[in-house]
């Protein structure tokens, strides 16, 4: 499976557990030289892999869907461990 579709797969099933409800919350995913997040206002009980958004370690959103504006957040945890894949 992609990271695409992990994301999304992980983002189902925490909205299903009622983890996440709405527009309520973001997920990310590093993936060589750029991150994966979802979109803004977006739902992960009906996101889809085509919804993802990408940015670049600068924060800038690559073409696509408009990235949540947490996004910057996310970039922040990856930078301060190096170590983390994904970010929730």
């Amino acid at each position: 499976m992609s990271e695409r579709g992990e994301l999304v797969a992980i983002a189902r099933s925490l909205y299903q557990r009622g983890y996440t409800f709405g527009t309520a919350g973001n997920i990310s995913v590093r993936v060589e030289g750029r991150v994966i997040v979802s979109p803004t206002n977006s739902s992960f009980g009906d996101l889809a892999e085509d919804d993802l958004a990408e940015v670049n370690w600068a924060g800038e959103a690559l073409p696509g869907p408009k990235p949540s504006k947490e996004a910057h957040f996310h970039l922040a945890a990856y930078r301060a461990r190096a170590d983390a894949r994904a970010v929730g």
